[in-house]
């Protein structure tokens, strides 16, 4: 697999900054679909990105900002009140490529490789065969349907711990980092605990508070699951623990699977590598879905 050099996809937003801001949008409109794209045609922003030889199990789809001005990450700056953020601000408009991925080790690369464009992102939805694969998309849903995840959904899955509270002799440092893992990881379903995973922690992980762990843990499945059966299983799940453990809102077309590390000015990066590939004996989740619940008896109308 052969990727663009560091800061190419920065340097091509920077292309389609140039271009979006001298020329005008062209709107094409149809009674199905809208295909947005600017009047000079530029190259794609993952140019020069080769797929693996062979069958791909399954694809990702990555965004990458049209707009050097936006960006799909945070940034901590130091100042001399104290540390502030500066939240997401990855626009409305995409350059879009779908990368082929193989496994849970080849999703790891993948991810490695985009953690350092701070302009990219990931989704679970494919881009609509209809539109240009070269063109600039709007993300959102209904615009209308750009992007959708095919009913057999994905082979992989990312679930989002945000703000665990962490129990008594952890916290989220270096020191602790891989017993805080295998701590999130315990608290997962049977089936996960001794499969291989790419982890990374959040983009505000250790900023302001130890005492909790936000981290984006990726997994390979041993099948294709859809959107729909994994809303239904993390809804299981966080019932099951009592607690909101897994974000269910990942589980659709175009939400934001944030995949780029924090920016940090007047500062450093309080770990020295915030994402991994962590190998176990099984490299596949056997994931075990609740049975469906039957729909509810439509009320019989009386006379």
């Amino acid at each position: 697999v052969s990727f663009p050099p560091p800061g190419s996809l920065s340097s091509e937003a920077a292309t389609q900054k140039k271009a979006l801001g001298g020329n005008r949008v062209r709107v094409q409109q149809n009674t199905t679909r809208k295909i947005i794209r600017p009047e000079t045609r530029k190259s794609s922003a993952f140019e020069g990105i080769t797929s693996p030889t062979g069958t791909a199990a399954d694809t990702i789809t990555v965004l990458g900002c049209a707009d050097a001005r936006y960006r799909a990450t945070k940034i901590h700056e130091r100042t001399s009140s104290g540390i502030t953020t500066k939240g997401y601000n990855a626009g409305m408009f995409f350059r879009q490529y779908a990368f082929n991925v193989t496994g849970i080790q080849h999703l790891s690369l993948v991810l490695k490789r985009i953690e350092n464009d701070p302009h990219t992102l990931a989704i679970r939805g494919g881009l609509n065969c209809d539109l240009d694969p070269n063109g600039i998309h709007r993300r959102k849903s209904n615009d209308p349907q750009n992007f959708r995840t095919s009913a057999a959904g994905h082979q992989w899955a990312m679930i989002d711990i945000d703000k665990l509270p962490l129990p008594n002799g952890l916290a989220l440092t270096p020191r602790h980092l891989e017993a805080t893992l295998e701590y999130v990881i315990n608290l997962l379903p049977l089936e996960f605990h001794n499969v291989s995973y790419h982890w990374q922690l959040s983009c505000s992980a250790g900023i302001y508070d130890t005492s909790k762990v936000s981290v984006h843990l990726w997994f390979w499945l041993d099948r294709f699951i859809s959107d729909i059966d994994l809303k239904r299983w993390g809804k299981a799940v966080n019932a099951a623990a009592g607690l909101k453990l897994i974000d269910t809102s990942l589980f659709q077309d175009v939400q934001p699977h944030y995949t780029a590390a924090p920016i940090f000015k007047n500062m450093a990066d309080p770990f020295s590598i915030r994402s991994g590939l962590v190998m176990k004996a099984m490299q596949e989740v056997p994931l075990v879905l609740p049975p469906e619940t039957p729909a509810p008896p439509k009320p019989t109308a009386t006379r």
